[in-house]
């Protein structure tokens, strides 16, 4: 379906067959069912200024048609990560996480956050998924480690999950609209058992992120006397 300003019920390669010829400029101006109440109220403006209203309004299609023709493919990119363990040191076991993302029309925008994480009893060792993004769509930032083990002994801390932040937004622009949108898919998140310490992780090729806390924290100083 058309992603354009021209009515949702009316296919795209029909609006650019029918903007091909006379007699299809023709048929759109005599259905204003194809025609957004935008045009019909930017036609209603030009006839105040005294103008012919019908040769504005049929102008007004061209100009729409000409813009359709000459749209640009809706840009579309995406990236894949995968986690692959170096040894099997530890058994790693894998949990699938179902696909999430938003998508925002033309004139909106949106943004989310998903924390994913093991089950009770493991901690994460890596992660694979892929996103793809069609137009204004994005991960806010790098997919970032979390639900850090409190009072962990390990340095750096054992963790459970990733934190995926991102958004979308539509381009704003009237004449051709075209909606943002994010969607991020196949994750798996790699875990083994939580009891295993920071050698097991690094033979394994867990991740080894950093839990962000200033290791001054964790020294006590003794009250003076």
């Amino acid at each position: 379906m058309s992603n354009t300003a021209f009515a949702q019920d009316t296919a795209k390669d029909e609006i650019l067959t029918l903007c091909g010829s006379a007699e299809g400029i023709d048929k759109i101006a005599a259905d204003e069912s194809m025609f957004p109440n935008y045009d019909r109220f930017q036609a209603a403006a030009l006839r105040n200024s005294g103008e012919n209203p019908e040769a504005l309004y049929r102008k007004s299609i061209e100009d729409r048609c000409a813009a359709l023709i000459a749209e640009p493919e809706i840009a579309e990119s995406g990236q894949s990560f995968s986690f692959d363990p170096t040894r099997i040191v530890a058994v790693v076991s894998v949990f699938d996480h179902p696909s999430f993302g938003c998508s925002a029309s033309w004139d909106k925008d949106c943004k989310g956050k998903v924390t994913v994480q093991v089950p009770s009893g493991y901690q994460a060792c890596g992660i694979s998924y892929k996103w793809r993004s069609e137009g204004d769509g994005e991960l806010i930032e790098p997919v970032k480690s979390v639900l850090f083990h409190n009072g962990d002994e390990q340095k750096p801390a054992r963790f459970r999950g990733y934190e995926f932040s991102y958004k979308a937004a539509g381009n704003g622009q009237l004449i051709i609209q075209h909606k943002g949108k994010i969607s991020i898919s196949g994750v798996k998140i790699y875990a083994i058992d939580a009891s295993f310490d920071n050698e097991v992780r690094f033979r394994t090729g867990c991740d080894l992120p950093d839990d962000g806390k200033d290791p001054m924290d964790d020294i006590v100083i003794p009250p003076e006397t």
